[in-house]
């Protein structure tokens, strides 16, 4: 590239020769048109050939690539494990052994001889006479039953009660009556009603005090049982 100094006349490429006029910064009337077009177009080319070749840099600068540098991290080791304590000493670890003294053991003195006398065994006792039988006593026997009752002779009579006789009731009274060995009654009751409550008491009152042929039994007077009829009639 040329260089001029101030005061220098510019001489463009195409300008006349031998005795043209050139074109000058200091009397710019000289230029014509076309010059001064080509004089732009000189410089356009010269500033896109330094673009072009990064001269001169437009827009914002590229960054530069960031250098990463690896580095190894250093891992300290483990420390190494502690040494295992000595094992004790064996002369230290062994224990006395006791020794036990034997036991002591008494003989027994041999028992004494002991004199031994035949008893002859006593003879069984003879078996007891075997008690003799007691005869069971003889169930006592119940009253003897009576066919028919013997009034004895004496007796009150039976009395027909004045009510009754009004009412003109009369009937029969069956009367079961218990006799003692002497002919008297120990109990009465009445078997059969004559139908009238008045009539049977009016006999059981009477009868009561009557005494009767007692049964016997093998020639000897027993309690005998019987049904005696008390009748009461209207004549």
């Amino acid at each position: 590239m040329s260089s001029f100094s101030e005061g220098q006349p510019l001489a463009l490429p195409g300008a006349a020769r031998g005795g043209e006029e050139r074109c000058t910064f200091h009397d710019p009337r000289r230029c014509s048109w076309s010059t001064l077009a080509a004089i732009a177009l000189a410089h356009v080319g010269l500033i896109a050939a330094l673009v072009l070749f990064d001269v001169i840099p437009i827009g914002p600068a590229k960054p530069e690539p960031l250098a990463v540098t690896m580095v190894p991290l250093e891992i300290a080791p483990p420390p190494p494990p502690s040494a295992a304590p000595p094992p004790p000493d064996q002369k230290q670890m062994v224990q006395p052994t006791i020794v036990a003294p034997p036991p002591i053991v008494q003989t027994p003195a041999p028992p004494a001889a002991v004199a031994v006398t035949a008893v002859a065994s006593p003879e069984p006792p003879a078996p007891a006479a075997a008690p003799a039988a007691v005869a069971a006593p003889s169930p006592t026997p119940g009253p003897m039953a009576i066919g028919k009752l013997s009034p004895l002779p004496g007796n009150p009579p039976l009395k027909y009660p004045a009510s009754a006789r009004r009412l003109h009731q009369q009937g029969v009274v069956r009367l079961r009556i218990l006799i003692a060995t002497d002919g008297s009654v120990t109990d009465i009751a009445v078997a059969q009603s004559s139908g009238f409550d008045i009539l049977d008491k009016a006999a059981i009152d009477v009868v009561r005090r009557w005494r009767f042929q007692p049964a016997t039994r093998d020639g000897m007077a027993v309690e005998g049982i019987g049904i005696f009829p008390a009748s009461f009639k209207l004549a």
